[in-house]
């Protein structure tokens, strides 16, 4: 009778440690899950990131030419028709449509996979791209001469800028 109860309190302590180290491998496991989903959704954001900013030289190309179209006085050119055929000339109606969506997969996924100054960083990323691209494509300058009344970085600080957000990101990835 004294072995039963021995082996039954084995049994139980036994059972006991198999539903701990199973609970543990669960925690572990689905910690695992959630920062390999985290870092898909980095990469997507960063490689968002890299192809936005491909467009970022056409977009200021673009802008200087709203900019002679506003001004009216000495360019050439003298008409929104003018201006639409050279936007379309340097940015076909596909890559506006793909601009559109980098801007909007950039706001999603900065929103929802970072936070604190990463985020403020990203979104303030997000925000240059897309007054920029607004002011050249629908020539909607009201908020870009608010936020960028002294004008948008010039392409060499846009790359300092890039480079400065996409090792933030590198950096968030390897963090677990």
């Amino acid at each position: 009778m004294e072995y039963t109860n021995v082996f039954n309190l084995i049994s139980g302590l036994s059972n006991s440690v198999a539903v701990v180290v199973a609970i543990i491998a669960i925690y572990s496991s689905s910690r695992n899950n959630r920062h390999q989903i985290l870092t898909g959704k980095l990469e997507e954001l960063y490689q968002v990131i890299d192809q936005a900013s491909q467009y970022y030289h056409i977009l200021i190309g673009l802008n200087f030419s709203v900019e002679e179209y506003q001004q009216q006085n000495n360019g050439e050119l003298k008409s929104i028709t003018q201006y639409y055929v050279v936007r379309d000339r340097s940015l076909a109606t596909e890559d506006r449509q793909k601009i559109e969506t980098y801007i909007s997969r950039i706001e999603v996924l900065g929103k929802c996979y970072t936070n604190g100054d990463l985020q403020q960083s990203i979104m303030h990323y997000r925000q240059l791209i897309g007054l920029l691209y607004q002011k050249v494509a629908h020539l909607n300058s009201i908020t870009a001469e608010v936020f960028y009344s002294t004008g948008f970085p010039n392409y060499n600080d846009h790359l300092e800028i890039l480079e400065k957000l996409k090792t933030r990101i590198l950096v968030k990835m390897t963090i677990k």
